[in-house]
């Protein structure tokens, strides 16, 4: 099942006041879960991406705000 850190940034992140074209908030809680452990970026459109291994070869999207 769900550690209870996962379950933190779950309750969270369905907790955050992000509607459509807002997102900011839900985006800062994703940035602050995934840098421990992934190399985590924004570009100028405002997303979030989040690598956790950006050198392979092949890749997999996992998530994008």
């Amino acid at each position: 099942m769900f550690s209870k850190n996962s379950m933190k940034f779950l309750e969270a992140l369905m907790n955050s006041a992000s509607p459509s074209g807002y997102e900011s908030e839900a985006a800062k809680i994703y940035r602050d879960y995934s840098s421990d452990r992934c190399e985590v970026r924004c570009d100028v459109m405002g997303n979030t991406i989040a690598a956790l291994n950006s050198s392979a070869p092949v890749r997999v999207l996992r998530n994008s705000f």
